[in-house]
């Protein structure tokens, strides 16, 4: 009985982040095109700069000191991934906007 719950977050948390993600990778190339015409050598280039932006903030938190610092403490499972759907649900908002560059920020951000 102890196991269901952890099974359930962890189907659950594919579905808010790493499924959204990936129909992300699939779909931004043609929405720019599209709605800013840009080829996809610009909507590469925002991915990765949201990819590499992801990892830089990753690295440093990851360490033991990091993550024991009383900030983060509200931030452990599972208010992390309210956090992270509710930080995502925004940028994606921000990614339908009618400008290029908010429009650019909200998809960086997404990858991040």
């Amino acid at each position: 009985p102890h196991r269901c719950p952890r099974v359930w977050s962890l189907v659950l948390s594919y579905f808010v982040t790493a499924f959204p993600i990936g129909q992300n990778f699939a779909l931004m190339p043609l929405y720019w095109k599209v709605q800013w015409g840009k080829n996809t050598t610009i909507a590469g280039l925002i991915m990765s700069t949201g990819e590499i932006l992801g990892l830089a903030m990753l690295v440093p938190l990851a360490t033991r000191s990091i993550m024991q610092l009383p900030v983060f403490r509200p931030f452990r499972k599972p208010v992390n991934l309210v956090a992270s759907t509710l930080f995502s649900s925004a940028m994606v908002l921000m990614v339908v906007l009618p400008d290029m560059w908010v429009s650019a920020f909200g998809c960086v951000a997404v990858h991040v």
